[in-house]
């Protein structure tokens, strides 16, 4: 069995706050009162000393201590490096200062990752980019070691912090475990019964690539959206209001839809180059289309070898074509098609071509829909 070797942990304040406790305490050991003056002193090196000498699980190391501590015990986790997730706070900075001394002292590898935003002064800087970094901090960290080799920590840090530190987790298969502070000992949380559908990313696979760049969309985007999928869509949206006009962004739950999508489909499944002799350079009618509309045909059939080939294929609405340049997935009778449209700045009409893969599977259509946009889209 391949053990896990790497935990990533959301931090809160416990430890800094049992600490302080002291102050008020009258029944504090020689080691407790120690320990509360290094800690007004800022000597951190003899504080992290004082606490390497107490039980790892006594209440007064803090909760992230006491976890890791009870997880050292898990047959399938083996901790060689942890990446603390601290907030925007001086509590916050204190706290991961004093973890890594000490779990460095206990020769295992620390970082600690400060999350820009996550403080509790600014309850919309908090929700709208707090928690979008925490995720896509969780989601850097997890490409660096890789979804199989981490386990997650959820214990400390702010309630929805946690909630999304676990929902991470269980999207991508990965363990979290949690401890209550009544708890005696800590729970793993079960895995999902149901995974989510990443099917509306390859629908709507130019609209998640804007709102993934941190732009926003406008009310005439939405509507454009089939009704059947917009209120699904708009889970994943902050609607905010500038000079009179409805725009929407993506929040955090949209951040963590797409980054577990990424995760996900990378690690499990590619798009491969092909040998010349199952491609086929794009076919085009002599219809009259943009400017400029063959030769990035061309230019993206030669520039992506998993492609196959490239064609027009009907579509009597060319003028509704919104200008730039856009991929996405369709579905056609059983199937699904990959589509790029393309319209000339100065055009008053675009045109749309399919673009023909060797699978079908609709998780790689949907990958590769999102290559595209990255390496095109406008």
């Amino acid at each position: 069995m391949n053990k896990r070797n790497t935990l990533i942990c959301t931090v809160g304040t416990s430890l800094i706050t049992n600490i302080e406790g002291l102050k008020k305490s009258e029944n504090n050991t020689e080691t407790k009162a120690e320990i509360y003056k290094a800690y007004q002193s800022e000597n951190y090196e003899k504080l992290t000393d004082l606490l390497l000498s107490l039980n790892p699980t006594e209440r007064i190391c803090g909760a992230e201590i006491n976890t890791i501590e009870e997880a050292q015990k898990k047959k399938w986790l083996d901790i060689e490096n942890i990446v603390f997730l601290v907030s925007d706070t001086k509590e916050g900075e204190k706290t991961g200062n004093i973890l890594k001394k000490y779990f460095s002292k206990r020769k295992i590898n620390v970082k600690v990752e400060k999350i820009e935003k996550l403080k509790p002064n600014n309850p919309k800087d908090f929700k709208k980019h707090g928690l979008r970094n925490l995720i896509r901090k969780i989601g850097n960290i997890t490409r660096l070691y890789g979804s199989k080799n981490i386990a997650i920590d959820a214990t400390g840090g702010y309630k929805a912090q946690i909630a999304l530190a676990v929902l991470f987790g269980q999207s991508l298969g990965i363990p979290v475990f949690y401890k209550h502070e009544s708890f005696g000992e800590i729970i793993d949380f079960p895995p999902m019964p149901v995974s989510l559908d990443y099917t509306l990313i390859g629908n709507y696979s130019h609209l998640f690539h804007k709102l993934n760049k941190g732009e926003t969309l406008d009310s005439k985007e939405i509507e454009e959206i089939e009704s059947y999928d917009r209120e699904k869509i708009l889970i994943f949206l902050d609607s905010i209001e500038e000079n009179g006009e409805s725009l929407y962004e993506l929040n955090a739950m949209g951040t963590l839809y797409l980054e577990t999508f990424y995760l996900s489909l990378k690690e499990k499944k590619t798009l491969k180059d092909l040998p010349e002799s199952k491609r086929k350079a794009p076919s085009l009618s002599q219809h009259h289309y943009p400017r400029g509309f063959k030769e990035f045909v061309d230019k993206v059939w030669a520039e992506n070898r998993w492609i196959i080939t490239c064609k027009d294929t009907h579509y009597n609405k060319q003028k509704s074509i919104r200008k730039g340049i856009k991929f996405f997935v369709v579905q056609e009778k059983e199937s699904h098609l990959l589509i790029g449209t393309y319209r000339y700045k100065n055009e008053d009409f675009g045109a749309r071509f399919a673009i023909i893969l060797e699978e079908k599977d609709i998780d790689l259509l949907s990958l590769a829909a999102n290559i595209l946009n990255d390496k095109y889209g406008i």
